[in-house]
């Protein structure tokens, strides 16, 4: 049942990590084809988009390093909202999910170590 459920967590991290990532790629494919508003008006927006880029690049990287790309993500993701200030988060809690699955993920799949036993 334990390694079901590392192997069900693996797979909707990865899903949701590709969704997310796919959904990203083509709101910026389709801002650099039909623009909607334009190019990015000042550093701000341009760090932002920038540090998004870096979130999907680490959810694609936690498909090989888990850990790694879950850190890279969610560092990322907080530097997002420390950066750019926005009235609503939601984007970047739906980006958080796969980053957090990821991290649960190997959190589950870390040997576990013997409790010590006590010497008499």
């Amino acid at each position: 049942m334990y390694r079901f459920a590392v192997v069900i967590l693996r797979w909707l991290a990865r899903l949701s990590a590709l969704f997310f990532a796919g959904v990203f790629l083509l709101i910026m494919a389709s801002e650099f084809v039909a623009p909607q508003s334009g190019p990015p008006a000042g550093w701000v927006d341009w760090v932002g988009a920038g540090l998004l880029l870096i979130a999907v690049a680490g959810m694609i990287l936690a498909w090989k390093w888990d850990l790694t790309g879950a850190l890279i993500s969610l560092a990322a993701l907080v530097l997002h909202i420390s950066v750019v200030r926005n009235r609503t988060y939601a984007v970047v809690w739906l980006a958080a999910i796969p980053a957090a699955l990821f991290l649960a993920e190997w959190l589950l799949r870390r040997p576990r170590q013997a409790a010590p036993t006590p010497t008499p």
